[in-house]
């Protein structure tokens, strides 16, 4: 809220602060630059407080050596404060006052912006918070479908093993039926095949075994 570097400790108020804020000796006041203020009763008994002047009661009727301590505290000869001084108090205490609920208001209306600038950003938060839970729901309806469809793929190559399983074994019946009935039924397909109108296929081995028997047949 305030910066303290602005006005740096270190020089006095009659010099410059090298490069660095306003001219100091310009703020004192034209007594103190002419150099005719040699003692504290020779400060200026008005000030600005704010945008107002106030009124300083003289200093030296609180520091006067040469007053008793009574004296100090009642410089009227009845030991009552005067009219002007109690106005000059009054007036101080009322600039003061207004002063303070400037700054009072001041502040009171930092703090309704800064809470309305959280509120907005809260809302903002909630908006965004809101945003990411309907995402979050639509990516698990779509994970939820995609696994429901993987369940129903899963299941249809189920079927479909079963169905080639059972299809495996009615080949397997077919393989064994017809090796059963060549086996059963070798002689008669060997004269079925000897046949010259036969259109039954010889088995290799008889076919073998007809060659060899051939040129013996026609040595003798």
């Amino acid at each position: 809220m305030f910066d303290y570097n602005q006005y740096p400790s270190y020089y006095s108020i009659s010099d410059l602060a090298p490069s660095d804020g306003p001219p100091y000796a310009q703020l004192a006041s034209p007594e103190f630059r002419q150099g005719s203020i040699t003692s504290i009763d020779d400060f200026p008994t008005t000030v600005s407080i704010g945008n107002e002047p106030v009124t300083i009661p003289p200093p030296s009727h609180r520091s006067s050596p040469q007053l008793p301590p009574k004296e100090r505290r009642n410089p009227s000869s009845d030991g009552s404060t005067s009219s002007d001084q109690a106005a000059c108090l009054g007036g101080d205490n009322d600039a003061l006052q207004k002063t303070t609920d400037a700054l009072f208001l001041r502040m009171v209306a930092e703090m309704k912006d800064d809470l309305a600038k959280s509120e907005q950003k809260i809302d903002a938060l909630t908006k965004t918070l809101a945003n990411l839970k309907n995402q979050i729901n639509i990516i698990s309806d779509s994970l939820s479908k995609v696994s429901n469809q993987a369940a129903s793929y899963d299941r249809r190559l189920g079927g479909l093993s079963n169905i080639l399983q059972k299809e495996a074994k009615r080949f397997r019946k077919g393989t064994m039926t017809v090796e059963a009935v060549s086996a059963n039924f070798k002689h008669l397909l060997r004269r079925l095949a000897k046949q010259s109108n036969s259109i039954w296929p010889l088995l290799s081995q008889d076919n073998v075994s007809q060659n060899r028997q051939t040129p013996d047949n026609g040595g003798d």
